[in-house]
């Protein structure tokens, strides 16, 4: 192999690798904003199911008072 074919083929490589690099940072960065969104979603959810049982709590009580 000539000094050139060999200079070549490094710099393919070098380009190869860059490009998987690049292609894993943003990748990264996906993951992360998915993970920020799914957080978010789950702490909605957390609200959701606290509002929800303080209106069972609150729904008991009022069904505990009645008399029948």
């Amino acid at each position: 192999m000539s000094d050139e074919e060999l200079r070549q083929l490094i710099q393919s490589n070098a380009r190869t690798i860059q490009g998987m690099l690049d292609k894993m940072a943003e990748d990264r960065l996906e993951r992360e904003e998915r993970n920020r969104q799914f957080d978010a979603k789950i702490a909605q959810m957390d609200e959701a199911i606290s509002r929800l049982i303080n209106l069972n709590e609150g729904v008991v009580r009022l069904l505990s008072r009645r008399q029948f």
